[in-house]
């Protein structure tokens, strides 16, 4: 009933985005799907963790879905969600990752293309299932792993923020910049603390603040923009 807590919340007037963090892949159903495509407070963004794509990993690691039952749901969001930004998060070395299954999980994500993504280490803590698998991963492939993973996703995330370089967009103004000049923002694609900022020249800004920016150039993983209006 995930949809109709959206839509009730989507009726206080004081909220303008509804950000949806930490969707399971196996909770989906169609009615959570048509909230989010129509619900205009609802932010075009979800945070979908995957953890992994191959069959054997997935199962492994308890997450209830099989590599199809993603493929086909990412493609339903994209397909059903007008400007969908799609989050995930995958974790690399798990015990039991073989090298052909860490290869089909780079494909993926090469082929996913998701606009925002976090990846990890797998590290072993105590009084888990996992810290008594077989198959580990040795510390330095799994590092390894990770800096594959992310080298992929920073191709990805430049590609996507050039596209945005001379664009309006709307920004919620966060904080003042720390050591330097300018504003930290989000668009709706920049989930707090996780994603990437818009840095926001201008003056007269105000923290918590909606405002129109034009998008100027890239700075690493962030955008610089110009106050709009």
């Amino acid at each position: 009933r995930l949809h109709e807590l959206l839509e009730m919340l989507s009726e206080i007037d004081s909220i303008k985005w509804i950000r949806l963090l930490y969707a399971h892949p196996a909770h989906f159903y169609p009615e959570l799907i048509k909230e989010i495509a129509g619900n205009d407070k609802v932010v075009k963004y979800i945070d979908l963790p995957i953890q992994h794509i191959n069959d054997n990993m997935l199962k492994i690691m308890g997450r209830d879905v099989t590599r199809s039952q993603v493929e086909k749901l990412i493609q339903r969001l994209r397909g059903e969600i007008h400007g969908l930004i799609l989050r995930t998060s995958v974790i690399v070395g798990f015990p039991g990752e073989g090298k052909r299954a860490f290869r089909e999980l780079l494909a993926f994500l090469e082929e996913a293309a998701f606009e925002r993504l976090g990846a990890f280490v797998y590290s072993e803590e105590e009084g888990t299932s996992a810290a008594a698998f077989r198959g580990r991963i040795p510390g330095p492939e799994r590092r390894r792993r990770l800096s594959e993973v992310m080298t992929l996703q920073q191709e990805i995330t430049f590609k996507n923020n050039a596209c945005l370089v001379g664009q309006t967009v709307e920004v919620l103004v966060d904080a003042p910049r720390e050591g330097g000049t300018g504003w930290l923002a989000r668009s709706y694609r920049d989930a707090p603390e996780v994603d990437s900022s818009v840095i926001v020249s201008g003056s007269g800004l105000e923290p918590g603040e909606f405002r129109k920016v034009t998008v100027t150039h890239q700075e690493g993983y962030n955008l610089a923009a110009n106050c709009a209006e």
